[in-house]
């Protein structure tokens, strides 16, 4: 699995998935580094699309390379469906547009278990990273701008307190992963 390409479809994704304000250049580069960084962590390093001990046909456990679980997925497709984010739905459809793996998702039904095995392959990768930009969207505050904050703000948004995975961890992946090393 390659860093750089990831880096890239975070890239692609922080700058075009957003809430109501298009982000600056040096925000999105927060944001894709953040993505970055949970793919890595969570993932054991790009090598994982289905949680550990969970079979690949059980809605159980968490799947694709950001380890999204069926409830969050359901509250990010729940959120953007809201008439009140129909400019982010928007921006959510035409960013998969750009990805022809992706024309046979469609996010305006409620039932999202389609998404459970189509991020477990690489072609899903794109639903995966959109789903967990979602997630992070959802979240009132800020994207933070150094790694050490960045880590700190995905254990308590992503990962919750009740997490087994912690700061250091995501911090360490993000080092280890990073495609130009800083």
């Amino acid at each position: 699995m390659s860093g750089e390409r990831i880096s890239r479809l975070c890239r692609d994704c922080a700058s075009s998935i957003y809430g109501t304000r298009a982000p600056t250049a040096a925000y999105a580069d927060n944001v894709a580094r953040l993505l970055f960084m949970t793919a890595a962590h969570e993932s054991g390093g790009f090598r994982h699309r289905r949680q550990l001990g969970f079979a690949r046909f059980s809605a159980k456990g968490a799947f694709g390379l950001w380890q999204c679980e069926l409830a969050s997925i359901e509250d990010s497709v729940d959120y953007i469906r809201n008439a009140s984010r129909r400019a982010l739905f928007e921006r959510c459809m035409t960013w998969m547009d750009r990805y022809p793996e992706l024309n046979d998702i469609d996010l305006s039904h409620r039932t999202v278990s389609f998404a459970l095995l189509a991020v477990q392959d690489p072609r899903g990768d794109p639903l995966s990273c959109l789903l967990a930009r979602l997630h992070y969207v959802r979240d009132p505050q800020p994207v933070p701008a150094t790694p050490p904050e960045m880590a700190a703000y995905a254990k308590r948004v992503y990962n919750t307190r009740l997490g087994a995975a912690t700061a250091a961890d995501y911090l360490r992946a993000y080092e280890r992963y990073w495609p130009d090393g800083r």
